[in-house]
This record gives C-alpha cells, structure tokens and sequence, in this order.
C-alpha cells in the first residue's frame, strides 16, 4: 500500500466505514462517565425544584385573580351595571375552569419525572433471590449510587423512564426493572443478552431504610 493511499484510507475511507451499517442494525450507545451521571442528576433535581416553586407560584397567582375577580363581580352588581357584572362572571368562569398556569416543553416533562422518581428517593436495601445484598441511595434528580461497607461506590447510575418502565443500568450493560409494590422495591434483573421483555435472571425485594 503506497503511502498516499494510506492517508486517502485513514482520512476518507475510514470514516465511511465506520457510518456505515448494515439496515436495521443499532448503533451501541455508549454509557456516560460517573461524572456526567453525577450532573445531569443535579440538573434534573435544580429543574425541579424550579417547576414546583412555579407551581406553587402560579396557584397563588390564579387564586389571587379569582379572588379580585369576586371583588370586581360585586362592585360591577352593585353599581348596577348588568353588562360589566356578566363580563366579569363569564371570565372568572372561564379562568376558573382554565386553572393555573403551566410550563411547557421540557419544564413540564422535568416536573413529570421528578413526580415519577419522587416514590423511590432515599436508601434502599436489596435482597436478591441470588443471596446478594445490595444497598442503593437515590436522589431526588434519578442518581443511583450503590454503597457497599459503608461507601458509596464509584460506579453509579441514573433512572430511565422508558415506555412506562423504571429502568436503572446498574453496572453496563446489566440493567434492571424497579416497580413499587407495598411500599416494598421490587428489582428484576437482567443480565447482558437477556430480553428485557422475558424473564429476569433473578428477582430483588427491597426494604426502605431511610
């Protein structure tokens, strides 16, 4: 091979190559450093922590209104005014019914999944039908962290909400099912090559220790 074909190969070729795949075949994800887990957690957890204090903020806000709407519906009455008395009837029906306002976009779906994760932060104790014992510390952002003795390890996780499933990748490409149940976590396991649509390799129940 000329040397002129070698960078022609490493520059063009080489790059086509690795794009190209074959139809129907998925690219592999790569899983992202603990450090990224660790922030998008804290993000997720700043977001909504946001979305609540609007929430709380646009309920005060629209009670508020509705309240000097009222106000404004007996001034209209009493001044005698039929027509302004209606007006003001029909627009507190109407903002009344419309409720507070909401965020949108990602705000909203921020606040959904922190709705979502809220049942299962704190510490949880597994016990595996495999004999292993596994504590886990989630947050309010969806971090998973595992402590074992006492530490926290160095490998940690973060919850996926996926076609209705709680899913948390507990050590790559291992991944598992969390579903509540009694208040008790129920865990199922998969290991690689596993479908995650069949049955798990072993089940977890977990017990809520703070």
């Amino acid at each position: 091979m000329s040397k002129a074909f070698g960078w022609f190969f490493v520059f063009v070729l080489g790059p086509l190559v690795a794009l190209y795949q074959e139809p129907g075949e998925e690219t592999p994800t790569l899983a992202p450093p603990s450090s990224v887990v660790s922030a998008r957690a804290r993000y997720d957890a700043t977001l909504a922590d946001a979305a609540a204090a609007f929430d709380k903020a646009a309920a005060q806000a629209h009670a508020d209104y509705l309240a000097d709407l009222e106000l404004a519906l007996r001034a209209e009455t009493m001044a005698g005014n039929l027509d302004g008395a209606v007006a003001v009837r029909d627009e507190k029906t109407r903002a009344a019914a419309e409720g507070p306002a909401k965020l949108g976009g990602d705000a909203d779906q921020t606040a959904d999944r922190a709705a979502r994760i809220a049942p299962f932060v704190g510490t949880w104790q597994v016990r595996y039908t495999s004999g292993s014992i596994h504590t886990y510390r989630v947050s309010r952002g969806g971090l998973v962290q595992r402590i074992d003795n006492k530490r926290v390890s160095d490998r940690s996780s973060k919850i996926e909400l996926r076609d209705g499933l709680v899913i948390v990748t507990v050590e790559t490409p291992r991944v598992e099912h969390w579903t509540l149940a009694d208040n008790r976590l129920v865990v199922e396991h998969f290991d690689p090559g596993v479908p995650q649509d069949g049955f798990p390799q072993f089940i977890g129940l977990g017990s809520k220790q703070q």
